[in-house]
């Protein structure tokens, strides 16, 4: 069976000065894209390894040591800019020579989740008292008639979205519920629907069909 291995950036590599939920919650985030990808890449036909490097750097450095010497292997990073600025971002990263094997989250992770806002809604409303109930989410003005790959800082909307929308009490006091990437990003990524993910960002589905050609 053919191993293929995709360096994803996020979590945290492990050390002693990292406390274990942390630690723990990057294993769950790399759990997490593995569930996406297995959705759409079928798991009986690879060993398909999800690997993390933490930093954008750190997990392009891990790619290139192993790309050097094994071609089924492939980076997904955060674009943090418009679609339209891939080529610059490649050649900024130097990636130039694997421009076939670097694949972007446009602009960043948590724009998959705002693809999809009813899974937002659906996880946080049995977890959080929810304000505006006869709002859905998607109809917020910072989501409505956008592609989720317009949106400019999509954790900043999203963490922006949960405080509107979402509080908690501690302590006898309301709070707003924010969010974490290790904390959050996880449980919400592991409800995505990841064909219809594929259907809107061309990245994945470019990664997948390219995954699939090893079968």
């Amino acid at each position: 069976m053919v191993d293929v291995t995709i360096f994803i950036e996020g979590g945290v590599l492990p050390h002693d000065n990292v406390a274990v939920q942390t630690i723990d919650n990057s294993h769950r985030l790399r759990e997490s894209f593995h569930q996406i990808f297995s959705q759409i890449i079928d798991p009986g036909s690879f060993n398909l390894n999800v690997q993390q490097g933490s930093g954008f750097q750190q997990t392009i450095n891990f790619f290139k040591s192993r790309i050097k010497n094994n071609h089924k292997v492939f980076l997904l990073i955060d674009l943090d800019m418009p679609k339209s600025k891939k080529a610059e971002k490649i050649k900024y990263l130097n990636l130039e020579d694997q421009n076939g094997y670097v694949f972007f989250m446009v602009q960043e992770m948590e724009a998959w989740i705002l693809s999809q806002p009813d899974k937002i809604d659906k996880y946080y409303s049995l977890k959080y008292t929810r304000k505006g109930k006869t709002k859905k989410i998607e109809d917020d003005s910072q989501l409505v008639g956008k592609h989720p790959e317009d949106i400019h800082k999509p954790s900043r909307v999203l963490r922006a979205l949960l405080k509107r929308y979402y509080s908690y009490q501690i302590r006898g006091k309301k709070k707003k519920k924010g969010y974490e990437k290790l904390k959050d990003g996880p449980d919400l990524l592991s409800r995505l629907d990841a064909t219809k993910l594929a259907s809107t960002f061309s990245d994945l589905k470019e990664l997948a069909s390219k995954v699939k050609t090893y079968s």
